[in-house]
């Protein structure tokens, strides 16, 4: 007696209580079964010894093919052997190779590794076994097995063979393409009728053999799902998948970062993978992912390398709730079929290279809490639907080219994450704007042509934690601020207001970036600024303050990282207490007044990247001292003052600086030979690049305009907080 173990794929019902078997349905077979065998031999390594055999274990042990190395040719140096073999009979077969001399010799130096390919029914181009190189001795093999071909075992096991030897090149794609099995014409013709009599796509798509139809039919036909007669197989089921396949092709799938299309197309739902992100157990999930009933209901491929378009048949997947493709390549408009997505919650397309307009049927999507469309090429107005889509809790529309007017956003009552920054929206900012969004947590509408005045009950909303109105043309006072424990950003600089920066801003106690520069503002820097202990980043740079002193009490601000007070009518000495802020990256005191040597305390700023000191009545020497900052600064300006020496001892040890400039030109007081530029008061291009200073460098505190990855944390938690509402099994991590 024997037996044998086999394992079921889970059907697509859930499980009755009662596990039955149905009748197997008649299956088209082949008259043989055809392996694809290949094989990499070194022949410079005494080739009359080496021996291949193919053995079946089904009907006592029996060679069924034979070949000594001498039959491979006169090549010399890697050669390739090719086998195609028709069996006749399915079973276990054993390939094994060997060194009859095995005197010292050893294999491992004579073949590379050996891939056995098998293309029958129902398995198709799928590779069956290998032997890796390092397994070899003196004799190595491999078991694989074959499925039984049309007919009645034969008593005696034989094989028709084909063989092909060449000098080897490296195989390029996939294994050479063998006329389909008769099973899976048959599939073929069925998917055709079935998705053509249905409305799904035409003819003239599925003869187009590169285009996205052609290839996923072939998929499909390809698999081991019966098309599309059999019972167990439901038609939605079937219907996803061949969308989710055009849409694999319409984007270039086989070029993806990540070919999450490792395993049958029938098994659409192990299209994943999750990567751990942190040390808490905290998953990034991408790929396509099911619920209990197999209906896809989640995609996420960000930064997966897609490109193409988005394919009409997305419509198709009716049941999808969550759908994020964001930081690809992707161009074309988004098609009108998302329209059918009454399930969508989550819809985000950002960093792409999306063109045409938002969708007037956006607000028709009454379960949609998430919408972004960030940094693409999209145009025209806002739609007047748009106010309508109430069930919105994060919309971003920032860097496109979208026109109209910010009262479009006033019906959006649910919202949490406002950006719309980077447009040309007008509006006039009053005490009427945005009244009713009192869920906001982050509003960004900079860079737009807003006029109007600062809203005060902006500053009276409960949980907003980012204001950006920065690059707009807003004008009058800073309104008078309440007690505020929530917003930590302000961004309101390159705008036009005027008067004094209200004493009222210190209520903003948990404030760590503000951003007031470009302005208008008069009267003295405010020195309670510095009561602000929460402070990282502080720009007042380009207002023209009445003549003092660098505050005293900016020292108390022992978080700063990011300090420019460029161009502000600073005065005396730079202060000995600035190097004892050592977690500042970014000091900017360009174009004041600032008198007297360099302090040789500033060489104890151990986080410093950035120090400018230009356009300045600096004297002295530059101290040798900042020789400390070898490991951290990388950009230092000392050009327009007035300082004399030599710097070599200076320049031997900042290895890590990468622009540098003082006044160094023919016959000037300074000696700078690692200087990036010599400047001198005719010299008007002696400037640091913009690259290396940054002229917005926003709320994330980086020295880049930051990408969508980095300003997602608020999206993160709008998720965390509704996750147990989404019927799926994980979860992302932005």
């Amino acid at each position: 007696s024997d037996s044998t173990s086999f394992v079921l794929v889970q059907p697509s019902r859930v499980p009755s209580s009662t596990p039955s078997i149905s009748n197997m349905p008649t299956v088209t077979a082949s008259p043989t079964s055809l392996v694809i065998i290949s094989i990499i031999v070194n022949l410079d390594w005494w080739p009359d010894e080496i021996s291949l055999k193919i053995i079946t274990d089904t009907w006592n042990p029996k060679v069924v093919f034979e070949m000594n190395s001498t039959e491979f040719g006169a090549y010399n140096g890697p050669t390739q052997v090719l086998l195609q073999l028709e069996l006749n009979d399915g079973g276990s077969y054993t390939l094994q190779l060997m060194d009859s001399r095995c005197d010292g010799l050893s294999l491992s130096s004579s073949f590379r590794p050996v891939v056995v390919y098998y293309r029958g029914d129902p398995v198709v181009g799928s590779e069956i076994a290998s032997i890796d190189s390092s397994s070899f001795g003196c004799e190595a093999s491999t078991t694989f097995v074959v499925a039984d071909p049309l007919g009645s075992p034969s008593s005696a096991p034989s094989a028709v063979l084909t063989t092909s030897i060449a000098p080897y090149a490296p195989i390029v794609g996939s294994m050479p393409v063998l006329p389909p099995p008769a099973s899976q014409q048959h599939n073929i013709l069925a998917l055709r009728s079935f998705l053509t009599s249905n409305g799904y796509t035409d003819n003239a798509k599925l003869d187009d053999s590169s285009s996205p139809q052609y290839l996923a039919a072939q998929s499909l036909a390809e698999s081991t799902l019966d098309i599309p007669t059999v019972s167990s197989i439901a038609v939605e089921e079937l219907v996803e998948k061949w969308a989710a396949l055009v849409f694999y092709f319409s984007t270039n799938g086989p070029t993806w970062t990540v070919d999450y299309i490792t395993e049958d197309p029938a098994f659409i739902c192990s299209w994943n993978e999750a990567t751990m992100i942190d040390s808490q157990n905290e998953y990034e999930y991408n790929g396509f992912f099911c619920d209990e009933n197999n209906r896809i209901t989640y995609v996420q491929i960000t930064d997966g390398g897609l490109s193409g378009t988005l394919p009409t048949e997305l419509g198709l997947l009716t049941n999808i709730m969550f759908f994020s493709i964001a930081v690809n390549e992707v161009n074309g408009t988004i098609p009108s079929e998302l329209a059918s997505w009454s399930n969508i919650e989550w819809l985000e397309l950002g960093h792409n290279r999306l063109t045409g307009t938002i969708p007037d049927w956006i607000a028709s999507l009454s379960s949609l809490r998430i919408f972004g469309i960030s940094n693409n090429l999209m145009i025209g107005s806002l739609p007047s639907t748009l106010s309508a889509a109430t069930s919105l809790e994060g919309l971003l529309l920032d860097r496109n080219m979208f026109v109209g007017h910010i009262s479009s956003f006033y019906g959006l009552t649910n919202l949490a994450l406002l950006h719309a920054d980077g447009n040309a929206l007008t509006g006039t900012l009053d005490s009427n704007t945005l009244a009713g969004l009192t869920s906001l947590q982050r509003l960004d509408l900079s860079n737009n042509h807003l006029n109007g005045t600062i809203p005060s009950h902006f500053f009276q909303l409960e949980n907003l934690t980012i204001l950006d109105l920065h690059g707009n043309r807003l004008d009058g006072t800073m309104p008078e601020i309440g007690a505020n424990t929530a917003m930590d950003t302000l961004a309101l600089q390159d705008n036009q207001l005027v008067g004094t920066i209200p004493s009222s801003i210190t209520n903003l106690e948990v404030l760590a970036h503000l951003d007031l520069s470009s302005n208008l503002f008069t009267g003295s820097m405010p020195r309670y600024l510095g009561d602000l202990t929460s402070l990282e980043y502080l720009f007042l740079a380009n207002i023209n303050f009445s003549k003092g002193r660098i505050p005293l009490r900016f020292a108390k601000s022992t978080d700063l990282r990011y300090l420019s007070l460029k161009n502000t009518n600073r005065n005396h000495e730079i202060p000995t207490w600035l190097g004892e802020m050592d977690q500042i990256i970014l000091m900017d005191l360009a174009n004041n007044r600032l008198k007297q040597s360099i302090p040789s305390e500033l060489g104890n700023m151990a986080s410093l990247r950035y120090m400018f000191l230009d356009g300045n009545q600096l004297t002295g020497t530059i101290p040798v001292e900042l020789a400390r900052l070898n490991d951290t600064l990388t950009a230092a300006t000392f050009d327009n003052n007035d300082l004399i020496g030599d710097t070599a001892d200076l320049c031997g040890s900042l290895s890590s600086i990468v622009t540098l400039t003082s006044d160094c030109y023919d016959s000037s007081p300074v000696d700078c030979p690692c200087c990036t530029k010599c400047c001198n008061s005719d010299n008007l291009d002696c400037r640091v690049d913009e690259n290396v200073y940054p002229s917005d460098p926003e709320w994330e505190f980086q020295l880049e305009r930051p990408s969508v990855l980095n300003n997602r944390d608020g999206l993160h938690r709008l998720l965390k907080q509704h996750q147990e509402s989404y019927a799926l099994l994980s979860w992302p991590v932005w």
